[in-house]
């Protein structure tokens, strides 16, 4: 087979290194061109990195909420230690704090929702240390005869305020050592409620604040 010379245009059989006509090269090598590398400018700035605490919307980081949790349940069973447990603004106060702490240590909006959560969570933690506490106190001091004699004689008050034969025997029933666990879980129930609710509402109480003070 032929091909037509590249410089004279004359038929060149295919193989042949040179022209016969005009001598030029008949074997040609293609170099192919490097692909150019796009760098940036020399004036682009670098990228600025912000240090601070992570910044998360939506739901409640866990590794930073339960240890501020924990604190504000420290301070609300503290507080029901108290005469008359402060009247509960120890635990509104709890649950506010706990909130606080959370937002120390992430940045980003709480909605008032999961400041409640939080502050259920505080209740709860504040409830357990509390129901401890009472319990090592009864051990230490030996007063569990006291609080049995006390759970007596307030049954003893309360059937006394009814003739009615039925809450007589209600008034045995209470007072045997079933009844009285039976009071005694029921009182606990109560209690947990009250420091779950009250620290809730704490919660989002708190989440106003940080909204604010960030506003």
């Amino acid at each position: 087979m032929e091909h037509a010379c590249h410089h004279c245009g004359e038929a060149v059989e295919d193989g042949q290194p040179f022209c016969r006509h005009c001598g030029a090269p008949q074997i040609r090598v293609l170099i192919e061109t490097p692909t150019e590398v796009a760098f940036p400018p020399v004036d682009t700035p670098p990228t600025q990195m912000t240090l601070g605490p992570p910044s998360v919307t939506g739901a409640l980081l866990w590794s930073r909420a339960l240890p501020a949790a924990l604190w504000g349940g420290i301070l609300a069973a503290m507080s029901m230690m108290l005469p008359f447990g402060t009247f509960g603004l120890g635990l509104l106060t709890a649950g506010a704090l706990a909130v606080l702490l959370y937002g120390r240590r992430v940045s980003g909006p709480l909605a008032r929702g999961s400041g409640a959560k939080l502050g259920a969570i505080t209740g709860g933690f504040g409830f357990g240390i509390y129901a401890l506490l009472m319990a090592l106190e009864m051990a230490i001091f030996r007063n569990s005869g006291e609080l049995k004699t006390a759970l007596i004689d307030a049954v003893d008050k309360a059937a006394a305020r009814s003739a009615d034969p039925q809450a007589q025997a209600a008034a045995a029933q209470l007072k045997s050592p079933e009844g009285l666990a039976l009071i005694m879980g029921a009182g606990l129930l109560f209690l947990c409620v009250v420091f779950i609710v009250a620290a809730s509402l704490g919660g989002a109480f708190g989440s106003s604040l940080l909204k604010n003070r960030r506003h």
